[in-house]
């Protein structure tokens, strides 16, 4: 996931309103979201090379992110996907807090990491050791530390923050599809990137918009394959 935009707590009725761009390369083989069959709790889209995710939400409103973190050399001693933090906060019951000063960040290459237990919404960054509870707000996150101003962060910032005063699925999903943008190549992701990415073999391959209010939680997923080309859609509504 490489961009990600938060309403939190801007609305007494939506604790939290997201959208969120994922971009990958497209041979990494990918399902889109669904209720997993072996962890029926969570809905998230699923990486099927190392089985985590990069967002999902839970039956009990827990939510979770994860974008990577630019840098030209990684860590070559990390052994973890960064998936797996995602699919381990959704499917315990620790609290944000307590998830993420667990995390043994040196296992991992660079991440951005954000988790929401129903009463908390925290960050962290293993490459500054930053963590943050959030405060009510709007928010932007790309591939570097959270409060960065890149330019696809600005623009998203703003953005969200006219469309949160009536915030509707469709419309958080064309906000963050561009399809204006260049073709761009990840080596590493760039400050003035556009919000959506185009390319043949990487690029903005989802988009995910979520409201969650006190008792419901609405989600949808756009799919996309090369050069932007619209794919499925999944939309699912359940209560907290």
């Amino acid at each position: 996931m490489c961009l990600i935009l938060i309403g939190y707590r801007v609305r007494d009725d939506h604790p939290l309103v997201i959208a969120a761009n994922r971009d990958e390369f497209f041979e990494r083989p990918t399902k889109p979201a669904y209720f997993w069959e072996d962890e029926p709790d969570i809905f998230a889209g699923r990486d099927e090379e190392e089985h985590g995710t990069w967002m999902g939400v839970t039956r009990s409103g827990r939510m979770s992110a994860v974008t990577n973190w630019t840098e030209t050399e990684p860590n070559g001693n990390a052994d973890l996907s960064r998936g797996h933090l995602v699919a381990d906060f959704l499917r315990g019951r620790e609290s944000a807090s307590g998830f993420v000063d667990s995390i043994e960040g040196d296992r991992y290459r660079g991440f951005n990491f954000i988790a929401f237990d129903g009463d908390e919404l925290v960050y962290f960054s293993n490459r500054t050791s930053e963590r943050r509870t959030l405060e009510p707000g709007i928010y932007g996150l790309s591939n570097t530390r959270l409060g960065d101003k890149w330019l696809r962060v600005i623009k998203g910032e703003r953005k969200l923050s006219e469309q949160i005063k009536q915030p509707v699925l469709e419309t958080l999903i064309h906000t963050l599809f561009d399809p204006h943008g260049v073709e761009f190549h990840p080596a590493p992701e760039k400050h003035d990137a556009p919000c959506f990415i185009l390319g043949e073999r990487y690029g903005t391959r989802s988009t995910t918009a979520m409201i969650m209010s006190e008792t419901t939680v609405d989600v949808r997923e756009q799919t996309y394959g090369p050069m932007g080309k619209q794919e499925g859609v999944v939309e699912e509504h359940f209560e907290l």
